[in-house]
């Protein structure tokens, strides 16, 4: 019938179609910011610095490759030396990286 169509995608239809994308758009926005807060706290805890002094500092420098045929050429700014102890303490961080098995027996069982 040509007025069926019309009732199957009533408002509440279409209520519930917005409130699903809101809500995955929300569970994804937390996840990213939850994750940045992770990575910012790992950072702060590892050099010592406030995130926002890293971020300030590190965003000053850039590494730039070119590919001419086979050989890359690389350009970059040398690091300044404080900068380049955050870096260094920051890759040498040991107990962070856990593999998903560690991850998996970590998790918290039901008595």
């Amino acid at each position: 019938m040509p007025g069926e169509h019309s009732r199957r995608t009533g408002p509440a239809t279409i209520r519930s179609a917005v409130y699903h994308r809101t809500r995955d758009s929300i569970e994804a926005h937390l996840t990213i910011v939850l994750a940045a807060l992770a990575v910012s706290r790992w950072i702060e805890a590892a050099t010592g610095w406030s995130i926002r002094r890293f971020a300030r500092t590190a965003r000053r420098y850039r590494t730039i490759q070119i590919q001419a045929d086979d050989h890359i050429i690389t350009a970059a700014d040398p690091l300044p030396e404080d900068l380049r102890d955050a870096i260094d303490a920051i890759s040498s961080t040991r107990g962070v990286r856990t593999s998903l098995a560690e991850v998996r027996s970590r998790r918290w069982r039901a008595p």
